[in-house]
């Protein structure tokens, strides 16, 4: 009889009021993939599909060197309900491994009609608290293309603090926020994918 799936993260983390579920990639990714795309409003270039929001949550999952020494059972990432899980699924927080060798980021979407309305720190905070008090990681960082005055100010506001750039791809410079401590990183010495490194799975 095999050995059910190690429970490395909460699997529910609440705030005043959202309700933050663990992301499950099958039953959940259709619902990434319709805010991705009304989120984004087609700056992809394409319409996201099943097949490539499950290929992209794949590949931004923790190797064992971001995450403890442990292997994630899926994407460190929770869906946002408004108050309960019987609410509205209003957004995704995640962490994103880019590269095993560059520490996770932290990102977050929302569907329109919920933005600029707190939310975003709401969730980012609990996200946060969790993953370095109680879980244990030390070393996330944060990507922003700027200028973005409205991330920056959220990303200073969770504890972050200037901390290089690096080359995103196929984006380009994109500036780095870590959080105290932590090294910084470069363009010249690092270049990571926006779709992380291939692990199977997806289209």
């Amino acid at each position: 009889m095999s050995e059910p799936p190690l429970a490395v993260f909460t699997p529910v983390l609440e705030t005043k009021r959202l309700t933050m579920k663990l992301m499950n990639l099958e039953r959940d990714v259709h619902v990434l993939a319709e805010i991705m795309n009304v989120f984004l409003r087609g700056k992809d270039g394409f319409q996201w599909t099943v097949e490539s929001a499950t290929r992209l949550m794949t590949n931004l999952m923790l190797s064992p060197s971001n995450c403890l020494g442990l292997k994630a059972p899926g994407p460190a990432a929770y869906m946002l309900y408004l108050q309960s899980e019987t609410g509205p699924a209003i957004g995704f927080v995640s962490l994103n491994e880019r590269s095993p060798d560059v520490p996770p980021d932290v990102g977050f979407i929302f569907r329109p009609e919920y933005q600029n309305q707190g939310y975003g720190t709401e969730a980012a905070t609990a996200f946060l608290n969790y993953f370095i008090h109680d879980f244990g990681l030390k070393n996330i960082c944060a990507m922003v293309f700027l200028p973005n005055d409205r991330s920056v100010a959220l990303i200073r506001k969770l504890g972050f603090q200037d901390g290089g750039d690096v080359v995103l791809e196929p984006w380009g410079v994109t500036s780095v926020f870590v959080l105290p401590g932590m090294k910084h990183l470069s363009k010249e010495a690092t270049t990571v994918s926006r779709w992380g490194v291939e692990k199977g799975g997806g289209g």
